[in-house]
């Protein structure tokens, strides 16, 4: 991998991990409010970047068939961006999703969801919620 070539892709068994405490605190550094930054279940992605880890996402598909954007956090996150959207976006339509949810957002989401296509939803429990389609 080229140095500043970012790859982004989905963790298998990451709790299993040597970096996941790594892993679990980039996670932490997106949470809002008190619940849990994994659960056991959801999809962990990284980036990777000059063969190390900087960034990491974690994703569910929902009851109601949606695709959940749970936390996200790392650095040289805003770089990442694109190559998580791309990705998880791939992954929700081949799940059936037809929309990616990020119900948990903070404040400074809103300057950056609407340049990537996110809409804002609404405000739940003092967070900020956006959606896009997978389409």
């Amino acid at each position: 991998m080229a140095l500043g070539t970012i790859a982004v892709g989905t963790y298998p068994g990451a709790e299993l991990s040597p970096h996941w405490p790594q892993i679990l605190e980039m996670l932490s550094l997106g949470a809002t409010g008190d619940g849990p930054v994994w659960e056991p279940g959801e999809t962990v992605w990284v980036a990777i970047e000059g063969g190390e880890i900087t960034a990491a996402v974690s994703t569910c598909i929902r009851p109601d068939g949606r695709a959940q954007m749970l936390c996200i956090g790392g650095k040289g996150l805003l770089r990442a961006l694109p190559e998580f959207e791309a990705a998880i976006a791939n992954w929700a339509r081949f799940c059936g999703a037809s929309e990616i949810v990020a119900e948990r957002g903070r404040k400074g989401w809103q300057r950056f969801a609407p340049r990537m296509g996110w809409t804002f939803d609404a405000e739940i429990d003092g967070a900020k919620a956006f959606r896009k389609a997978t389409t």
